[in-house]
């Protein structure tokens, strides 16, 4: 696959995630009567915006091709800043 059938493609999966996160943000599963959903919820969300945010910087800030120490750093920054913001909203809940 050529780089701009490559990027169309990443493209549209990031449309796609996209509306996924506004259609589960918009209270969809409101009248469903499912305990925690909106903890749940939110996981998914974040993690659709980790893999949107990783998509990104791979693909259009052309890190895919960059030196491996630099793929490294990319993606312990990704993780540590994904963590960073997964931990306390867990431990937010749990504390409930």
């Amino acid at each position: 696959m050529n780089i701009s059938m490559t990027k169309n493609v990443v493209y549209f999966w990031l449309l796609l995630i996209s509306v996924l996160g506004w259609c589960l943000s918009h209270d969809l599963f409101a009248t469903l009567d499912l305990p925690n959903v909106n903890f749940y919820i939110s996981n998914v969300v974040l993690i659709m915006s980790l893999v949107k945010v990783r998509l990104v910087i791979m693909y259009f800030m052309e890190i895919k091709s960059a030196p491996w120490l630099l793929k490294l750093a990319f993606e312990a920054w990704l993780l540590i800043a994904f963590f960073a913001i997964v931990i306390p909203f867990w431990l937010s809940w749990w504390a409930q």
